[in-house]
């Protein structure tokens, strides 16, 4: 194959990015748009950075700042040229144009607005949850249905979540967003995929304990944006007598096991450790509370603000019963927090080395782990060795890992329609 017809492979397969207003599908478009295959980001919310939504952001009102980072969706200017908006409403459209962005008068629903752009291009990207109609109208066609599974799979996610909020007495199926209908949607999704995209070990594990098959599964660590979450100086030793400041950074208490947290530090001696809390709690309600002393609340910040006094942490801990692969476990290792995390936040760290895997649901574990952190030098160390894991796992490196898998898929033909083998793999003749 010569080189032209090579390139030419790679312009003639164009895939379509369905945004969801998930932060991280925005490396996925540009990890595509690098290689030439992409066609289309497809989204409800994108602004581009123009001054009056810097200018709101800039004000850093705790309520307003994030609300205008949502509506702005971390746009990015290498996918500017790629965006088609489709706002959910007429006044959502009419903010749009104000705000300098170029949004598409439609009144048709989102969901039918990407499978309209999928039906035009030769593959299509989609989240776990949003993807059912889009994959059931193009099944058969011969486009590349690929499956972004967000979390760990949805049935083990319900039984692990049912047992933890019947501890407040509460039913999973009303108040964690899971149902059987959700459920049944995500194996509906899984089977119509031609392939999968796993942000963790954790995610790739549970859906093979589900019966799907490896081959069809690409592990993709989802990354930090390590410029965005860098220290501005280095961590310092603790005074004498200083508490050790614990963050704790998620916006679900109950799925992302607050309460053992909380159990940890309460058998720890008074005014040995602070918990800081960045996050608006249980998204259906007050199901956690605590007026623990050494236990502070911070709310949810806009992102300057919660570096910063991230930045006055000592350890990040996540004993999250449920996730897929969070974001706050390296971010919080980028500054240099080493932290104590469960095997289900769907972390990197290596248990003992940039910080401590412990199992769910056992704060006796988290307890033994904070006081070993209480020793600087151990602590210095693991969050210098925290930081070199982080860097190993950028944005950059989760696009080279979700384009090489989809190489090394279409080199043996596994799972990849024949008309698409070809271009996938061109990089590689």
């Amino acid at each position: 194959m010569t080189p032209t017809s090579i390139r030419m492979a790679r312009e003639n397969t164009k895939i379509i990015v369905a945004h969801a207003r998930r932060h991280h599908l925005y490396h996925t478009a540009a990890a595509y748009a690098r290689e030439g295959w992409l066609g289309g980001f497809v989204t409800e919310v994108f602004v581009g950075n123009t001054r009056p939504l810097r200018f709101i952001e800039s004000l850093g009102v705790p309520w307003l700042s994030p609300a205008a980072m949502r509506l702005r969706g971390y746009s990015s200017p290498e996918l500017n040229s790629y965006v088609k908006l489709y706002p959910s409403g007429s006044l959502q459209s009419v903010a749009f144009k104000l705000l300098g962005s170029r949004p598409r008068f439609s009144a048709i629903p989102w969901l039918e607005a990407v499978a309209n752009e999928c039906e035009q291009a030769d593959a299509c990207h989609m989240c776990c949850g949003q993807a059912i109609s889009t994959f059931e109208r193009l099944q058969g066609s011969g486009k590349l249905l690929i499956l972004e599974q967000i979390t760990g799979h949805r049935r083990l996610g319900t039984e692990l979540l049912s047992e933890e909020y019947s501890l407040f007495g509460r039913e999973v199926l009303t108040h964690s967003g899971f149902s059987e209908a959700i459920v049944a949607r995500n194996d509906a999704e899984l089977a119509l995929a031609d392939v999968v995209v796993a942000g963790s070990s954790f995610v790739r594990g549970t859906l093979i304990d589900m019966g799907i098959a490896p081959d069809k599964i690409i592990l993709a660590q989802y990354g930090a944006d390590t410029s965005l979450f860098s220290r501005r100086t280095p961590p310092l030793r603790r005074k004498p007598h200083e508490p050790l400041e614990i963050a704790f950074v998620g916006n679900d208490f109950v799925r992302k096991g607050l309460r053992y947290l909380v159990a940890a530090i309460e058998r720890m001696p008074p005014g040995t450790m602070n918990l800081n809390v960045f996050g608006n709690g249980d998204r259906h309600g007050s199901l956690f509370n605590t007026q623990h002393q050494s236990v502070r609340f911070h709310g949810s910040l806009p992102r300057a603000s919660l570096i910063e006094r991230l930045e006055k942490c000592h350890v990040a801990v996540l004993p999250s019963i449920w996730e897929g692969s969070a974001y706050a476990t390296l971010e919080t290792m980028s500054l240099m927090l080493p932290g104590i995390f469960t095997p289900n936040t769907g972390s990197v760290v290596t248990d003992g080395v940039d910080g401590f895997i412990v199992a769910i649901r056992d704060p006796a574990a988290i307890a033994d782990r904070l006081t070993l952190l209480l020793e600087d030098d151990l602590r210095l160390a693991m969050g210098a060795e925290a930081l070199s894991t982080a860097r190993r796992h950028t944005w950059t490196a989760y696009g080279e890992s979700l384009l090489t898998g989809l190489r090394e898929m279409a080199s043996v033909g596994s799972c990849l329609p024949s008309s698409l083998a070809h271009p996938f793999a061109s990089k590689q003749v």
